[in-house]
């Protein structure tokens, strides 16, 4: 019963690790599991899938013979429709877990004002789990709202600031509020224990672009290009960055090289006038200077 309650109490937390503790807890070597702890298995594994899918999967699912609201939520979400009229419950997970359809239909809007109420009380259930924040902050960042998402997300990043998804999350609300030197801040306290992921880094030169830094963000493009050449993001972002700097012959080159890899888009023009733009300006006023 108490690793069952560990179990729960790792699930509940809701972050990659604490999921993989709660499956390791149940499936413990030898060691039979009931219906109880197959369900919570189930949970763990549901929410790991779904809402962390570049996570590894190492252990195997079994196969369910009861039903529970549990189950019934999880798999309304993967069908891509909500579970309503679980707001009234006072469970953590029977709040939470209807919001999994963020991330499996992420094109479906209509119960957002339902899953805000839940997500809020889920808060209040349990102030020390990273879910329910993280899925409220979501819901307000799709719809715009980046004042209103930038609490919750900065409750699940305190929580658990080396969280890929959560962080990346957070930076971006920061960013959309102009706040480029806190999400570069926040981005740097991520890399610390995944200082290779691409996702942060092009997050930090976003951030140190934003901050009119262009050699430190020029510093984290060039750490994302040395394992993907082809990352379109940041061959764009290094071609902004050039052309801030003044140096108009190597930020075309490098939106050719962008063009060649990327169909060419809003931002590749905008940006590919202003160098025209600016590379004209600097040439007549040579000119003008000569003579």
């Amino acid at each position: 019963m108490r690793s069952c309650q560990q179990a729960l109490a790792d699930i509940e937390k809701g972050t990659p690790a604490s999921l993989r503790s709660a499956a390791s807890r149940i499936r413990q070597q030898g060691k039979a599991v009931n219906e109880r702890e197959k369900l919570l298995l189930y949970v763990a594994t549901s929410i790991y899938t779904i809402v962390y899918p570049s996570e590894r999967l190492t252990w195997e699912l079994p196969e369910l013979t009861e039903n529970s609201i549990y189950r019934s939520s999880i798999e309304s979400a993967k069908m891509g429709s909500y579970d309503f009229n679980n707001e009234k419950s006072s469970d953590y997970l029977t709040l939470v877990l209807p919001s999994l359809l963020l991330f499996t239909a992420p094109n479906v809007k209509n119960y957002y004002t339902e899953a805000q109420i839940s997500l809020t009380k889920a808060m209040e259930v349990n102030p020390n789990a990273i879910l329910a924040p993280y899925f409220l902050g979501t819901i307000y960042s799709r719809q715009g709202k980046y004042q209103q998402a930038v609490k919750p997300l900065e409750t699940a990043y305190k929580i658990q600031s080396d969280c890929v998804p959560v962080a990346t999350a957070y930076i971006q609300a920061l960013l959309a509020l102009g706040r480029a030197k806190d999400a570069y801040n926040a981005g740097v306290k991520s890399l610390l224990k995944n200082n290779n992921n691409r996702e942060l880094l092009t997050l930090c030169a976003q951030s140190a672009f934003e901050m009119n830094d262009w050699e430190l963000a020029d510093q984290y493009v060039s750490q994302v290009l040395q394992s993907d050449s082809t990352n379109a993001q940041c061959q764009l972002m290094r071609a902004r960055i050039l052309l801030e700097q003044g140096d108009y012959l190597r930020a075309s080159a490098a939106l050719d090289l962008f063009s060649r890899n990327e169909k060419p888009n809003r931002e590749y023009y905008l940006v590919r006038l202003r160098l025209l733009q600016d590379w004209n300006k600097n040439m007549n006023y040579a000119a003008t200077t000569a003579t």
